[in-house]
Parts: C-alpha cells; structure tokens; sequence
C-alpha cells in the first residue's frame, strides 16, 4: 500500500516515502556477511523502529549473538527478558510509551514464529508484547515450510503487516 508521510519543520517541508525506511533497513544489514560481525549461521537482518512522526526510535543490525529485532527494541530503550515468554518492561517515559504504540517496525526477512530452542521465544511473540501496531517486511522467510507464518502470527495478534 503506497503510503506517504509529510514532515513539516518551517519553513522547510520533507515528503518521506516509508518504502525509503525499508530501503534503510536492507542497507543497515549489508555488509560483513562474512566477518566477525557476521550473523553466520542465520541470515544478517536489518530492523528499524520508526515512530509516527517519522524519527527513528531504534536501529539495529543481527550478528552471531544479537537478532535484529531485539536489538532494536533494546536500541530503542525497552528492556526485555526471555523467559517461557518475552517479558517486556515498559519505559518509564511516557513520550516513549506513546511513540511505541504508534510506531512501525520494518525488518528486512519476516520474524520468526517459532521458539529457537528452550531459550529464546518467538519474535513474533516479542513484537507483539512490545505493543508495536504496524510491521514492514521486506522479505518472506525463504524455507518454504516457514514463508509467510511470522507475518501470518503477527496478522493473528492484530499487527498491520505489510
């Protein structure tokens, strides 16, 4: 769905294509696929987390250790704890509570729907308890047993997926 989005700060006026945010998120993931900031075994994704007005709240890239959807989120000033479920703390800000509810997250590959072994709970699961309302994918999880499940979680919770 084309959507467009008009900053005004006089007397200079921006016109924002959201599709430019995903194009962000592909370009914070590029690069280094190969070194030691390398998401290796897992594909390295983008995230970005962008609040009504068009500011950038959080931006993070995944590596061996850290998902991008996560990071992001914690980028942004949430603090989570994986336990049987992703127990989200709320931010004691209520500027950042607001922006929250009325943010977009685009992410370059679809979340996963799954829990990746007994430690970590699905980041369908995670964006759902962070209250965000909208996510963008850029591209569908390319096992075909998995394509299409996250954002199918995500639509299922009440998230605007597109």
């Amino acid at each position: 769905m084309p959507w467009s989005l008009t900053l005004t700060n006089s007397p200079l006026t921006i016109s924002v294509s959201l599709n430019l945010f995903i194009v962000l998120a592909w370009t914070l993931c590029s690069g280094g696929e190969n070194g030691p900031t390398s998401a290796y075994p897992n594909p390295t994704v983008g995230a970005i987390l962008v609040a009504k007005d068009g500011r950038f709240l959080g931006q993070a890239r995944s590596d061996y250790k850290n998902e991008a959807v996560r990071a992001c989120l914690e980028n942004a000033g949430l603090e989570m704890t994986p336990l049987t479920e992703w127990c989200v703390q709320w931010p004691q800000q209520s500027d950042l509570r607001h922006d929250l509810l009325h943010s977009t997250l685009y992410v370059t590959l679809e979340p996963n729907h799954e829990r990746r072994g007994s430690a970590l709970p699905p980041t369908t699961q995670l964006i759902q308890q962070a209250g965000i309302p909208r996510v963008v994918i850029g591209s569908l999880n390319p096992v075909d047993s998995r394509a299409a499940k996250g954002a199918a979680a995500l639509h299922n919770a009440g998230i605007e997926v597109s």
